[in-house]
């Protein structure tokens, strides 16, 4: 039964410039619509088309898909979806996926089916390359010798092979949606050197680290697997055993990238040191994190000797002064700099005596050797009076109105509108953003 004139304009004024494939068949399986792109793909006419069987132009080399689905819609009068991935059209092979719905005459009976179909033969491509990539790589990993563990960003287990299970001992399937840090590291929480804490952050990639295990020492290996948005939604840890006589250099290039990372992923932190220098606690913000792998060390263990000696001779100072000090560390790996300004307070026992410090340390400024000092604010310094760089230093610095006021010979009111004028002048509404002004500035130097 032919189309009605309101039926035909309704469908060319909903299907003309669809990129979908939209027709209407006949209880003959006859075209009775076809809109442009089915036109297209076919290869010719609308006057050609309608009225011909849709076997004149579909062949499908898996049977007779199109065919049954379309008799299940006549005879239930509901519509159905499906994949057809053995179609040929004008000698091409693709993949279609197709909605079938009945369309009722006056008695409510089914008297034509309308078909939507979309090409998604390039989908199915990727699909297949995306499966067969995965299976080949799944094989590589099963066949590898060392431990590995892929591990997706709510921190559980995704995929290991036989060897990390052996050394979990456990089997592959129920090492599945283990939670890693308890299971890969021993630790109650994320470690620090984690790449899942960093997030879009481009410095939180790769680390390695030495984990004893069974009376061997590894040297394992965190890697970040990113998306196209260049989030990370998960990492790959690998493990390998390794010589006594590679021991030392991996412990101490292991320290230094933990460190690395630790200091990277910081805004402030806070430890305390025994007056040797052993670091006897230790916490990282954002996120409270206690790097566990820290705890116990010395400086000597993370840092370049000329930075692990300025450490504990400043935590000797304040044992021997007995005073509050504060200083300014640069951090270097290569030419990156992390500039960290400290105040460290010793710490007495209740008999006065000094058995440890306490280090509390804000990062102010992080910037590369190859470009130079780290910019400066909105407005530079020399947008300041000498008074007001001399004010902005000792603010800096931690000194308070008071003091600054005695050190200069001037009242603290005048100290205060030094301050209100420095934060006017820079645009910053905050002490701590002064002090990473002041860093940046050189002002510290």
């Amino acid at each position: 039964m032919p189309l009605e004139s309101e039926v035909l304009d309704a469908l060319n004024r909903f299907a003309a410039g669809s990129e979908d494939l939209i027709f209407v068949l006949n209880r003959e399986d006859r075209i009775e619509y076809c809109n442009s792109s089915t036109l297209r793909l076919i290869g010719c006419e609308k006057r050609e088309a309608v009225g011909r069987a849709f076997t004149d132009f579909v062949f499908e080399n898996r049977g007779d898909v199109m065919g049954k689905n379309l008799k299940s819609v006549f005879d239930s009068g509901k519509p159905v979806t499906f994949e057809n991935c053995g179609v040929t059209l004008s000698g091409k092979d693709i993949c279609l996926e197709v909605r079938l719905s009945p369309i009722a005459n006056g008695d409510k009976t089914t008297g034509a089916v309308l078909g939507i179909a979309r090409d998604i033969t390039e989908q199915k491509r990727r699909e297949l390359l995306i499966a067969h990539s995965r299976r080949e790589w799944l094989q590589a990993v099963d066949g590898m010798p060392y431990p590995l563990a892929l591990v997706r960003s709510n921190h559980r287990i995704e995929r290991l092979n036989l060897a990390m299970a052996n050394r979990l001992g456990s089997t592959v399937r129920d090492a599945i949606g283990l939670t890693c840090f308890e299971a890969l590291h021993g630790t109650p929480e994320p470690p620090s050197f984690c790449p899942l804490l960093n997030g879009k952050d481009a410095n939180a990639h790769s680390s390695k680290i030495i984990e004893h295990h069974n009376d061997d020492d590894l040297l394992c290996t965190i890697s970040a697997i990113r998306d196209s948005d260049g989030m990370t939604t998960g990492c790959l840890y690998v493990a390998r055993r390794i010589s006594e006589s590679d021991r030392a250099t991996e412990v101490k290039r292991s320290g230094e990238e933990y460190m690395r990372m630790l200091l990277k992923g910081s805004d402030h932190m806070v430890y305390i040191q025994n007056a040797d220098g052993r670091y006897a606690y230790f916490s990282a913000m954002p996120g409270n994190r206690i790097p566990w792998g820290v705890i116990g060390g010395f400086p000597f263990d993370f840092f370049e000797p000329g930075v692990a000696f300025e450490i504990v001779g400043r935590v000797k100072e304040a044992v021997k002064r007995g005073t509050e000090l504060t200083h300014q560390l640069d951090f270097t790996w290569g030419e990156e700099v992390l500039r960290f300004f400290d105040r460290i307070v010793p710490v007495r026992d209740a008999m006065g005596r000094i058995q440890a410090v306490t280090t509390v340390s804000m990062k102010v400024a992080e910037f590369r050797h190859s470009k130079g000092k780290a910019l400066s604010g909105k407005h530079g310094s020399k947008d300041l009076s000498g008074r007001e760089r001399e004010v902005l230093r000792l603010i800096a610095l931690g000194l308070t109105s008071s003091q600054i006021a005695t050190g200069l010979s001037i009242s603290r009111k005048t100290v205060e509108t030094h301050r209100a004028r420095i934060m006017r002048k820079l645009d910053v509404h905050k002490t701590s953003a002064l002090v990473s002004y002041a860093a940046k500035a050189g002002l510290l130097d």
